[in-house]
């Protein structure tokens, strides 16, 4: 059965990356971390939710359904998290592959006076406030921008970085 719940495990990650390619050709790019979290948690709850569906039918005890569920969403929840924050959030956030991806758009490539236009401090800063008013981070007022109280998803990704680079400093 072990290959049985790896199959599951490797299933529910091509679904992930699967929704992911399929969604974010549609959504708000600004809200696209907001997105990561929905298909994360979504993805775990779902993901223990039919293993546990899939193991009772196929006879497993319910204890044994209850913790084979359970490793498996954790695997998935652990995968993507892992995902989000080395492979994801650098490319999502990168000023450099932006730059270079920026220049590799068009074959003649672009000139420096085209290159701020698009890409410089005020846009850059227009952007990530935009970024934070959609997914909820922050809220505006007049002309202030206030963080939103208690935890949020930056905030997680923040916390989790953190504990990442403690354990493996």
């Amino acid at each position: 059965m072990d290959i049985f719940l790896v199959s599951l495990f490797l299933l529910y990650l091509i679904f992930y990356f699967g929704v992911q390619s399929l969604l974010f050709r549609t959504i708000d790019r600004y809200a696209s971390v907001l997105w990561q979290m929905k298909l994360l948690i979504g993805g775990g709850t779902l993901s223990f939710l039919l293993t546990f569906l899939i193991l009772v039918l196929d006879g497993w005890s319910f204890l044994n359904s209850i913790f084979g569920s359970s490793l498996i969403s954790f695997l998935y929840s652990l995968s993507i998290s892992i995902y989000l924050l080395s492979v994801y959030s650098y490319i999502e956030s990168s000023i450099t592959v932006k730059i270079f991806t920026l220049v590799g758009e068009k074959t003649e490539g672009i000139s420096r006076r085209q290159l701020l236009k698009v890409y410089n401090l005020r846009v850059i800063v227009k952007r990530r406030i935009r970024r934070f008013l959609v997914q909820g981070e922050i809220t505006q007022k007049g002309k202030w921008y206030a963080r939103v109280s208690g935890t949020s998803i930056f905030s997680v990704r923040e916390r989790l970085n953190k504990l990442i680079l403690f354990f493996f400093p």
